[in-house]
């Protein structure tokens, strides 16, 4: 329809033209030639001519517009509805990853946050049962403790020196050697009491540490150095290193055979510290047994009562009382306190056996010791309940009778 409209647009203008033109030579060529009807006819053709150019430009531009349409424009259409889906895929698919990413970065941090709040609470159990323990444990220490004065439950004081120095030139007369050897048990009963109380002031901070504490190198010889694996896993069972600080510690023991004197604490159980209380209080009523006897002994010799002055002294002899040998020994476990109370604890205990069984019936105290010891006493105005200490003895004694027969049984 436009392409009709053009060509007759065109054929009109072309008659107009051509009529316009021929009008024109008619004129100029003519006789009579007149400016008027040559004006007239110029104007004529003017006004036709102009709606129809107009037409024509109204013509063009509507081909023109028809001739893009169905190509340019089109594909222009074409390529921006092609483009749409993809550019609302690429920003859907930007928003996801970032979906994703905050995602992650919420559960990641809902990670650590639960991370953190489970570590908090095992820390918080592990410190409840600490504390729950460390009061268990206490109660046990009061065993050794009654009055809760921070000094183990011995007798105190120095009765025995007091009792030798009083009846000295007693014992001078009899023997004069006797002086030096009761001297001896004197200061072993000393050395003993003073050990007593450290280790028992020892076991009240492994307690309150919530273990013992030990020079990191204990034992290490076990597995160095052939061993050198064996050894970095024991330091990191030991501190909770990790591998590499374990594995240094160790490398420097092997290389400069020094050591810096680290200690770790090693955690202590029920059993454990019933079991060191259980020796202390054997160790204390090992010493209250040998106070006893050490005073019968005295007052027997001052008494010429020889035949128990002898029973006892014999027994004495053979645990070498009256040499310097145990006072060392206590003297070196004291001097060993920091290092391995668990060893400290078992040579207690094997020294405690030998006394006891080289005393033997001895540590049954009868109607003729509690005299003796009485009179020692009475003599040097002791503070000391004669009848507390004996019935002490003798109950100590049953409980533990009691509990070697529940043993066999068992």
């Amino acid at each position: 329809m436009n392409k009709f409209l053009i060509t007759l647009n065109t054929i009109l203008i072309s008659l107009v033209i051509g009529f316009s033109g021929l009008g024109t030579i008619g004129l100029l060529v003519g006789k009579n030639m007149e400016l008027g009807p040559l004006l007239m006819l110029l104007l004529f053709t003017g006004i036709i001519l102009f709606p129809l150019f107009f037409w024509r430009g109204k013509l063009n531009k509507s081909k023109t517009l028809n001739s893009n349409t169905p190509s340019t424009i089109q594909k222009e259409v074409t390529l921006k509805d092609t483009s749409k889906p993809k550019v609302k895929e690429e920003r859907l698919q930007k928003e996801n990853q970032e979906k994703e990413r905050l995602q992650k970065e919420l559960e990641e941090k809902e990670r650590l946050q639960k991370e953190e709040e489970e570590k908090e609470r095992l820390q918080k159990e592990k410190e409840e049962k600490e504390s729950l323990q460390k009061e268990k444990y206490s109660i046990l220490l009061k065993e050794l403790d009654t009055d809760g004065n921070g000094i183990i439950d011995l007798v105190e004081g120095d009765d025995y020196g007091k009792i030798l120095k009083l009846n000295q030139d007693k014992i001078i007369e009899i023997n004069r050697d006797y002086i030096k050897q009761f001297v001896q048990i004197s200061n072993y009963l000393k050395t003993k009491r003073k050990s007593l109380q450290s280790i028992y002031e020892q076991l009240v901070i492994c307690v309150n540490e919530g273990g013992t504490r030990k020079s990191l190198d204990y034992n290490l010889d076990n597995y160095l150095p052939d061993n050198k694996l064996g050894g970095v896993k024991e330091v990191k069972n030991r501190t909770g290193w990790d591998l590499k600080k374990s594995k240094e510690f160790v490398d420097n023991i092997l290389n400069n055979g020094s050591f810096d004197g680290t200690s770790y604490i090693q955690p202590l159980d029920k059993e454990q510290i019933t079991e060191y209380i259980e020796i202390l209080k054997d160790d204390g009523h090992i010493f209250n047994l040998l106070l006893v006897q050490s005073i019968t002994m005295v007052q027997s010799l001052i008494n010429n009562d020889m035949i128990t002055f002898y029973e006892i002294y014999e027994r004495l002899d053979q645990l070498n009382m009256f040499d310097s040998k145990h006072e060392k020994d206590i003297k070196k476990l004291l001097g060993e306190i920091n290092n391995s109370l668990d060893d400290i604890m078992k040579e207690i205990r094997k020294v405690g056996q030998d006394i006891v069984s080289s005393i033997g019936d001895l540590s049954f105290i009868t109607e003729e010791t509690g005299q003796l010891v009485q009179e020692g006493l009475d003599s040097v105005n002791s503070s000391i309940q004669t009848n507390n200490l004996l019935t002490g003895i003798q109950t100590y004694q049953m409980y533990k009778i009691n509990q070697n027969t529940k043993g066999l049984r068992g």
